[in-house]
């Protein structure tokens, strides 16, 4: 799940880096959260415009 997301942000960024994305983590067991974040933030290229919370 964390990989699709990754990859889902940078094509609705549509090349602008006027597009906040907010990833909740809330439902995300703790022991996973650090891998969950690290692996969006690989899937995406970047952390830029990336927003977590509840983490």
């Amino acid at each position: 799940m964390a990989e699709g997301i990754g990859k889902k942000i940078p094509l609705q960024k549509g090349g602008t880096n006027d597009v906040l994305h907010i990833v909740d983590l809330k439902n995300i067991p703790l022991s996973e959260k650090a891998s969950f974040q690290q692996t969006v933030i690989n899937s995406a290229g970047s952390q830029d415009g990336i927003v977590f919370i509840n983490n």
